[in-house]
């Protein structure tokens, strides 16, 4: 969806100065996001499947740190265009997984693990072939 609209974030500086109203719209939705993001996490950690903030552990930051990746990884794929840049073919779910592991419970992990197994898991046309 982001990619429809590649030319806002390649211009945003741009379309912020010459379109002030479109860039506070912008700025209330990011502030919403980071908001319900934050709200997400707060959940998260009342259901027990990540672990509360600790020394070091800012969860405001790993919700800006998640929108950052939403927010820029498109721009960031056209910027490091590398075939050895080990990101190169990897998905900023993957990525924003990565944020979130070391912060997951026993039981953050466990639903973790199913959701891998799930979204990795083959159609169903695909499986009945190799049957054959």
């Amino acid at each position: 969806h982001t990619l429809n609209y590649k030319f806002i974030f390649n211009d945003f500086a741009h379309i912020s100065r010459h379109y002030p109203t479109v860039a506070e719209q912008h700025n209330r939705l990011n502030l919403q996001r980071l908001v319900q993001g934050k709200a997400l996490i707060d959940y998260y950690v009342d259901s027990d499947r990540m672990h509360p903030e600790r020394e070091g552990i800012s969860y405001d930051y790993l919700v800006f740190n998640v929108w950052s990746l939403l927010t820029f990884w498109p721009i960031q794929e056209f910027a490091l265009q590398s075939e050895h840049y080990v990101l190169k073919n990897r998905s900023f779910i993957e990525a924003i997984w990565n944020l979130f592991l070391p912060n997951l419970t026993e039981k953050g992990l466990a639903e973790y693990r199913e959701i891998v197994k799930y979204v990795h898991q083959k159609p169903a046309e695909d499986a009945s072939e190799e049957d054959e």
